[in-house]
C-alpha cells in the first residue's frame, strides 16, 4: 500500500509513462514551462502575447525583415504560435505603425511559484503602446524572466521613443549597421530597458550598434 501511494505522488510531481516509470525532467517548474506552449492561454481570451527575446544580437538585425523573422524562429523554437514582428523604428516605419491589432497584448505564460502558470498583462489595448506598459515586459519566449541573474537594465534595441516614434538617437542605420571600432566612428541606436516600465522603449543613451541587446517581438 505505501509503496502504491508513493508512486502515485511522483507520478502528481512528475508525467508518468504506461508503465508508471516516471518521465520529464524531475523539476516540476521545468518541465510546465518546457511543455508549455504559450498560445492557448492568450489565444482564448482574444488577447496576442510580447515577449522580449532570450538572444542578444548586434545593431545589424537584418532590417525589419531580419528582425521579425529572429522573433518567428525563437517562437517557433519554443512552440509558441501566432506571426511577429520586432518592436523597432527605422525611417521607412515607426514601432507603432508596424503593430498590428488592438490589443490587449499580454506576456507569455510563465510559472508563478504561489498561482502556477499565469500571465501579465502589458497593454490594454494600441493606445497604450503609445505610453508605458502596466509592467516591464521581462518574460522571454520560453517563460523566464530575463531581469533575473543580476541583469540590472537588460538593454533592448527599440530606435523608437516614448509614443512609438522613430528616434533621433539612432536606428544602427535601419538595423543593418554594426559598424564601432577602436578610432572609428561609430553607429548608434537607442536603447529601451526589460527592466523598466517609464523607460522601457527608451532608456537613457543610445548604444553603440556593435554592442549584443535583445529586442521585443509583438504578436500580430
Amino acid at each position: 500500500m505505501k509503496r502504491t501511494m508513493g508512486l502515485v505522488c511522483l507520478c502528481v510531481l512528475a508525467a508518468c509513462g504506461g508503465d508508471g516509470t516516471p518521465t520529464g525532467s524531475g523539476d516540476m517548474a521545468s518541465d510546465m514551462l518546457t511543455n508549455n506552449s504559450g498560445s492557448d492561454m492568450a489565444m482564448s481570451s482574444g488577447a496576442k502575447r510580447v515577449f522580449v527575446t532570450s538572444q542578444a544580437y548586434n545593431g545589424n538585425l537584418g532590417g525589419f525583415t531580419g528582425a521579425d523573422a529572429k522573433c518567428n524562429l525563437l517562437a517557433q523554437a519554443a512552440n509558441v504560435t501566432g506571426t511577429w514582428k520586432a518592436w523597432l523604428s527605422a525611417s521607412t516605419s515607426s514601432a507603432l505603425d508596424r503593430i498590428a491589432g488592438n490589443g490587449p497584448w499580454k506576456s507569455i505564460a510563465h510559472l508563478d511559484e504561489f498561482s502556477g502558470l499565469v500571465q501579465e498583462t502589458i497593454f490594454n489595448n494600441r493606445a497604450g503602446l503609445m505610453v508605458v506598459p502596466l509592467t516591464n515586459i521581462h518574460y522571454d519566449e520560453l517563460g523566464y524572466d530575463v531581469t533575473g541573474n543580476g541583469q540590472l537594465s537588460a538593454p533592448v534595441w527599440t530606435g523608437t521613443v516614448l509614443g512609438g516614434t522613430i528616434s533621433t538617437g539612432g536606428t544602427c542605420q535601419n538595423w543593418t549597421s554594426s559598424t564601432c571600432s577602436f578610432g572609428s566612428d561609430c553607429d548608434y541606436g537607442e536603447t529601451g530597458s526589460a527592466n523598466a516600465i517609464q523607460q522601457w522603449t527608451d532608456y537613457e543613451n543610445p548604444t553603440q550598434c556593435g554592442e549584443m541587446l535583445r529586442i521585443y517581438c509583438f504578436e500580430q
